[in-house]
């Protein structure tokens, strides 16, 4: 019969509730959950273990459980553009929503909503009615190929190859004298 051997125990220590766990007498790892994610940091010395884990507790001390769920570009980015906007009066909300308000194309939208949009200008702008037709033609062949992509994630060079393709260069622009007037 074989022997029975024991689990291997890894010495655990608790250092501000956060445990380090001695793997080796020289490694040192401390273990917690940042953004849903397992992180695992290691340390030659269990003083800096222990010192890592006491800044950890501060920080959760100090700014509450929801700074650990952020990530920690995340927190640089903040705590810089908190920097930035100190002798300005505004927070950082208020500068992040007047960004957005001033570049509308951040917003999302689907490509189909664009170009009825567009169509519905030219109806206003009363374009011919043969435009609005084959505009209507391009575009409906235009959402088939991209389906509901929101506008914003299409550079125009990408754009530009989705139509290329869908629609033949001919029928894309065409020529003036194929034009008449289609009014009554």
């Amino acid at each position: 019969m074989g022997k029975h051997h024991k689990r291997h125990t890894i010495p655990v220590i608790h250092e501000c509730g956060l445990a380090i766990r001695s793997l080796t007498p020289t490694y040192h790892m401390v273990d917690f959950m940042r953004a849903g994610q397992r992180v695992r940091k290691g340390f030659d010395d269990i003083e800096d273990a222990k010192r890592f884990c006491q800044m950890r507790a501060n920080e959760i001390k100090n700014e509450g459980t929801r700074t650990l769920s952020l990530p920690e570009k995340v927190r640089a980015e903040a705590l810089r553009a908190m920097e930035i906007l100190k002798n300005s009066g505004v927070s950082l909300v208020t500068a992040a929503e007047e960004y957005v308000r001033r570049h509308p194309t951040l917003t999302t939208e689907p490509i189909r909503e664009t170009c009825d949009k567009y169509l519905a200008a030219m109806q206003k702008e009363e374009r011919r009615p043969l435009s609005i037709y084959e505009k209507k033609l391009k575009f409906k062949a235009l959402c088939a190929a991209m389906g509901d992509t929101p506008n914003r994630v299409r550079r125009r060079t990408s754009s530009r190859v989705v139509v290329s393709g869908v629609i033949p260069r001919t029928e894309c622009i065409p020529q003036r004298h194929h034009y008449h007037d289609a009014r009554p």
